[in-house]
């Protein structure tokens, strides 16, 4: 794990090597669609990814859902994501942000709803 811990959010920045910035937390979630927010702020000096957020299964080793994070352009961005799980993926649930090793990362909460 890479980064931080600042009050109730995580940050890392260069010269940090790349790896997973949040994981977990484990949440149980039966068969169905959901949605994933998360509030994220990401500095960077090129328009390349600066990580991705994805939706693992530790029970199967599979990610259902990833998405590249890009900079953003104010403090606080939210990017919003549907996924599903099915019945093979049911159990705990891992959400998870990668750090690319370059720019600076910070996520401030995830929050997952049920559609």
């Amino acid at each position: 794990q890479v980064g931080i811990a600042q009050s109730a959010s995580r940050t890392v920045s260069e010269p940090s090597p790349a790896g997973f910035l949040t994981f977990g937390p484990r949440w149980r979630t039966p068969v169905g669609q959901y949605q994933l927010t998360m509030q994220y702020q990401g500095t960077s000096d090129s328009n390349q990814p600066i990580g991705q957020l994805d939706v693992f299964s530790p029970v199967t080793g599979r990610v259902l859902k990833a998405v590249k994070l890009l900079k953003t352009e104010s403090a606080g961005q939210e990017i919003t994501v549907k996924f599903e799980v099915a019945k093979r993926d049911e159990g705990p649930l891992e959400f998870r942000t990668y750090y690319y090793g370059s720019g600076t990362m910070t996520t401030f909460w995830v929050r997952v709803t049920p559609l």
